[in-house]
């Protein structure tokens, strides 16, 4: 006995008490005396409702099957010859302990296929019951009646043996006529009990199903007393009476009326009915059914194929429907939460034709984005595409019917609302096919997309606005660097212009001094150039303008970068050594963000060595063309990365610095991104720290001039320039060059 029973003993002593009255009263049913030869027989026996009272409750619950049987048995009188005699307790044992055992074996065999209780709903789950449970696992209920009646001492020796000296009972009758009656229990009263044990199934399942009689109750009631009873009597009658086939077309024909109608319940009752009236007419001599004729020897054996027939027949026909039953009201329940999904949606949920020419379905939220109504998209589909902005309009069109319009898509377009609003919409579709690949319909989806491309568009405005602070606060620091490059050619331009007024005052103008004046006025041109140059890219650094990609030289971008910063490195006595790529590497972006992208690296690399030896204070900058891209590096040997932090570095607003904001790397991981590059950080082994940055190779050239430089003047023209001056009492002071040019802290491995 395991715990549970254990833990409820009264409760399992009265399912044991239930199943073994149970077992008792059907077993008794099944137990007809044969007139007039006064001989018992056995149509069915109580294995049936012992298997099922085993599924439901379990295997503990053997005894209660175990007794029943054994009641029946111990019970029995036994006739022949005018002579009676009672069987033994031992017989009845024997035949109760084969069909507790037959019980027990199918509820276990049941359980291991099916894997729950059966409801006999569905096609599998009766063929598991009436065919494991019925046919194989009777073989024990037969065979231990079998070898209980033929086995000494069990019954008397003189009843045995007038039996068989009559010829009435040889070892296989004896086995055949209990396998028979051990079957034809199974095969009606197994799927009816389990039907009336389970709450959920038995015929009186659900509320109102005995409340206040309506008319539709009335007709009900109705129904099932002439099926369950006046067909039954009228049976009775012609089977008594007359010779006819009209006893088998009735209950052929109440059969398929109680099942259609009644289902499983109906069916079991129509069944059990159909079992007493057989039972009847076995015990009374009559036909089976109507014309269905048949003598005292087979009677029994006739009535129980018959009635296995109809058991099979109709239980599987029960289950058929109940399946398709459950399966439709599965399908309405999915419909239902289907709908209940795709209302509450804020997205358009549609599904089309195969031809995606009708509309079969949309939901609530199209009245909403479209501004249309559903009954009239279901009436014209050829609204959805007027809705849509005429310059989105064909490109919408072909992808949903594009590649034959049998493949996914995903476009993006505006949609005019009947009041004049324009919202962006992103549509989605897929097919759905059926079993055997054919695409039985569309659906796909429509999300309004206007507000998340505003908040796109803010983002991207406002992640320009920030790059541009971000260049304007550079500037600043390059307001040293500006004024000395500018200085230079000012002074020059005023050094120059001061001599060719000095040579024009002059008496007389010489060839020579003439001379002079050009090669003076070629100076002021030339270092006007110079300013023109520096202020041009100071322009274009701080300008607030929209992003321009174009394929451009990037040793001249870092170059120029250098020329921003310079003085900045210079007064911290920081020198570069730059080692770059031999020709030109282009690369496609926006000149202005890359130039930034190498300022704040540099500016990093300048803070970084502000605090180690002036001789340590060297920036190594590295480019190199490596296949499709090509790799950029700003190493320095200063205090390095915070290895605890490495992986934070390019999150907004982490920093490492007392006085920083935390925006500068975060940027130049935005801008690197948006040109399909990357960036980088680590730790040198021989200390400091390197930026690598990967950006994809250009494919053409640049689309764009770069920037006019005015080279540097030679030492000659110098010399002229300045000899001619001191030839007219003059000391000229020749501008120095360009820093790019001639500059001792920049040194080129």
């Amino acid at each position: 006995m395991n715990a549970r029973l254990r833990s409820a003993p009264t409760v399992w002593i009265a399912k044991v008490f239930c199943v073994a009255l149970a077992v008792y009263i059907v077993g008794r049913l099944g137990r007809v005396s044969i007139a007039p030869s006064g001989e018992f027989a056995r149509i069915w026996t109580g294995s049936g409702v012992a298997l099922a009272s085993l599924l439901f409750f379990g295997n503990g619950i053997w005894p209660g099957a175990w007794l029943g049987s054994f009641l029946i048995e111990s019970a029995t009188t036994l006739e022949g010859s005018g002579t009676q005699a009672t069987v033994s307790l031992l017989f009845a044992s024997v035949v109760a302990t084969g069909t507790a055992l037959q019980a027990a074996t199918g509820s276990w065999i049941i359980r291991r296929v099916l894997d729950k209780v059966p409801t006999v709903d569905s096609v599998n789950e009766v063929l598991a019951l009436l065919g494991l449970g019925g046919v194989l696992c009777t073989l024990l209920g037969a065979a231990a009646r079998s070898v209980g009646l033929f086995s000494p001492d069990l019954i008397s020796r003189f009843i045995r043996d007038d039996l068989s000296s009559h010829g009435g009972i040889s070892d296989w009758r004896t086995w055949e006529a209990s396998w028979g009656a051990e079957l034809t229990g199974v095969f009606v009263f197994a799927p009816l009990a389990l039907i009336l044990l389970n709450p959920k199934t038995h015929p009186f399942a659900g509320p109102g199903r005995l409340g206040r009689l309506g008319r539709r109750q009335v007709l009900r009631f109705l129904e099932f007393v002439t099926l369950f009873v006046a067909i039954p009597v009228v049976v009775l009658q012609i089977g008594n009476e007359r010779a006819t086939d009209f006893g088998v077309i009735l209950m052929t024909a109440s059969a398929l009326w109680a099942t259609l109608r009644f289902g499983r319940a109906g069916t079991g009752l129509n069944l059990f009915v159909m079992a007493m009236i057989l039972a009847s007419n076995v015990s009374t001599g009559s036909q089976l059914l109507g014309a269905i004729r048949t003598g005292p020897a087979t009677a029994t054996t006739d009535a129980q194929i018959l009635q296995g027939t109809f058991s099979v027949t109709f239980w599987s026909l029960a289950a058929i429907l109940s399946d398709r039953e459950r399966v439709a009201t599965e399908l309405r329940e999915s419909e239902g939460r289907f709908r209940q999904f795709s209302e509450g949606m804020p997205h358009v949920i549609w599904m089309m034709t195969p031809d995606k020419f009708h509309f079969l379905y949309v939901n609530r939220a199209f009245e909403q984005v479209y501004g249309l109504s559903r009954e009239d998209l279901y009436a014209s589909s050829g609204l959805w595409l007027a809705s849509i902005h005429p310059e989105d309009r064909q490109r919408a069109a072909e992808a949903r019917w594009g590649h034959a319009g049998a493949g996914e898509y995903c476009e993006e377009y505006r949609v005019i609302r009947p009041d004049g609003t324009v919202r962006w919409v992103r549509e989605s579709a897929v097919p759905l096919r059926n079993e055997r690949g054919e695409i039985a319909l569309f659906g796909g989806t429509v999300e309004d997309i206007t507000q998340s491309r505003q908040d796109a568009q803010d983002l991207s405005r406002q992640q320009s606005e920030l790059l541009h602070v971000s260049r304007l606060s550079s500037v600043g620091q390059m307001v040293a660097t500006l004024s000395h490059e500018v200085a230079q050619p000012m002074s020059a331009i005023g050094t120059f212009a001061t001599v060719c007024a000095s040579l024009l005052k002059s008496e007389p103008l010489t060839a020579n001094r003439l001379e002079n004046i050009r090669q003076c006025i070629e100076s002021i041109t030339a270092e006007n150039q110079r300013c023109r140059a520096i202020l041009r890219r100071l322009r274009d650094y701080t300008r607030k303008a929209p992003r321009q990609r174009t394929a451009c030289d990037l040793n001249a971008v870092i170059n120029e970068s250098l020329d921003l910063i310079l003085h900045e490195l210079q007064r911290d006595n920081v020198k570069v050594r730059r080692k770059l790529a031999p020709s030109a590497v282009l690369v496609s972006g926006d000149r202005i963000q890359l130039q930034q992208v190498i300022i704040n690296l540099l500016t990093n690399a300048r803070d970084a060595l502000v605090h180690v030896d002036p001789a340590r204070r060297v920036v190594a900058l590295r480019s190199e063309a490596d296949g499709e891209f090509v790799t950029i590096e700003v190493a320095d040997q200063g205090i390095g990365l915070p290895a605890e932090e490495n992986d934070r570095l390019f999150e907004p607003f982490f920093t490492t610095k007392a006085e920083g904001v935390g925006i500068g790397l975060s940027i130049c991981k935005t801008i690197l991104e948006e040109h399909g590059g990357e960036i980088s950080g680590f730790t040198n082994e021989s200390g400091g720290a390197t930026f690598r940055i990967r950006l994809p190779v250009a494919g053409k050239r640049p689309q764009e001039q770069e920037l006019p430089r005015q080279p540097a003047q030679t030492d000659g023209q110098r010399s002229r320039t300045a000899g001619g001056m001191a030839s007219q009492g003059f000391e000229a002071q020749a501008p120095r060059e360009p820093s790019r040019v001639n500059n001792d802290s920049l040194k080129t491995d």
